[in-house]
């Protein structure tokens, strides 16, 4: 979660204000809507966050990209963000936001990565005990490193469950250096 305080607090309020208006899942798609221009070019996050260009400038630019997008709600929210001049912290709010919705519905994001591109068959599985050992619905963000060899690792928070074959031949190779079993 951002350690931003300020950032914090707004996303506190945004998840409170999405409650209130029976809308959380609309502002979830709004955050994320504002969220992918956000990861898709570094000048949107810089020009929020210059201290230089004038507030109005801002709540134009905010206009012209996400009015038509967005709920007029979640659009109100921001635009009063951008007026107390809190725009340079748009980005850790919408982050913390999707954060605190995910914790609030009992939902955890899991970062998987495989050796190879898996079919639903073969990740529904996968989903299934890690939402039994989680306790949680688990939301899988996909990516495929062929380094991997087979198997799949995956990120969770600060953990991490590496069940790769590469992570296998590494801990066998250490054991074997170690002293372990012989192969005669």
């Amino acid at each position: 979660m951002a350690v931003n305080k300020v950032a914090v607090k707004y996303a506190k309020s945004l998840l409170d204000f999405a409650e209130e208006r029976q809308a959380l899942q609309i502002f979830s798609k709004d955050a994320e809507v504002v969220l992918h221009v956000f990861s898709q070019t570094d000048e949107v996050g810089r020009f929020f966050k210059n201290p230089i260009i004038k507030t109005k400038d801002k709540a134009a630019v905010f206009t012209t990209l996400f009015k038509e997008s967005i709920s007029n709600d979640f659009f109100e929210f921001v635009s009063l963000m951008i007026r107390k001049g809190r725009e340079n912290v748009l980005e850790d709010v919408l982050l913390s936001f999707v954060e605190l919705k995910n914790e609030a519905l009992g939902i955890i994001p899991v970062a998987l990565t495989t050796s190879y591109p898996l079919s639903s068959e073969e990740l529904e599985p996968i989903k299934t005990a890690f939402e039994k050992i989680l306790n949680k619905k688990v939301i899988f963000s996909l990516s495929v490193d062929e380094r991997l060899i087979g198997g799949f690792v995956a990120k969770c928070g600060d953990q991490i469950y590496d069940a790769s074959l590469q992570h296998q031949l590494v801990l066998i190779k250490n054991q074997l250096r170690v002293g372990g079993p012989s192969l005669n």
